[in-house]
């Protein structure tokens, strides 16, 4: 049986991991330590839920989210790491062209990779859409992912080895939430009931 180990992909990619429908409130303190946030490592700042650039996006506190990730790329050598959660970040804060970037080179990365075995390039490609504004794309990519199909003995596992309970394929979920909430800023469309 093959396992397919996807914690990353899922993690990054589960509204559950941050709330974007807390409202952007001028009182809220975005303050971080830097030295301490730069010294995390790549697991403790990008999936410890109680440190890390999700600490600021679960205050609403997008930009500064944004500019944390883009500080720990640079300073830890990992210039093409976190792009999502970068673009996720900038799009929540409202800039969609940079988050629209950071997305394209993202879905370049990942085609490079030649390693799509459940179907991240068609949920890169909606999300992208949607920061674009583009929602015969973003329909596109949603069929393509519902069609996508199941590797022969796929077992999606967490990161200690667990089998996880999820729906084929991941992220249409959150396609489908980005394609019936299309009108709506993407900190509201991607996020709680997705």
């Amino acid at each position: 049986m093959q396992t397919v180990f996807l914690v990353v992909f899922l993690i990054l990619s589960s509204p559950q991991s941050w709330s974007t429908d807390k409202p952007i409130d001028n009182d809220i303190d975005c303050s971080y330590n830097l030295t301490k946030q730069l010294a995390l490592s790549m697991n403790d700042f990008d999936q410890n839920y109680k440190g890390g650039w999700r600490v600021l996006s679960d205050k609403g506190c997008f930009s500064e989210a944004a500019d944390l990730i883009a500080l720990y790329r640079e300073e830890n050598l990992k210039p093409n790491s976190l792009l999502f959660h970068e673009a996720q970040m900038r799009a929540s804060a409202g800039d969609y062209t940079t988050a629209s970037q950071l997305m394209t080179e993202e879905i370049k990365q990942d085609k490079d990779s030649k390693q799509d075995h459940f179907g991240a390039s068609y949920y890169l490609d909606a999300t992208l859409a949607f920061f674009l504004r583009d929602r015969e794309a973003l329909i596109a990519a949603r069929k393509a992912l519902e069609n996508h199909p199941k590797p022969e003995g796929f077992v999606l596992t967490d990161r200690l080895g667990n089998v996880v309970d999820r729906p084929w394929p991941p992220n249409l979920n959150v396609v489908k939430c980005l394609e019936a909430r299309f009108d709506l800023p993407y900190n509201k469309a991607y996020g709680v009931g997705c």
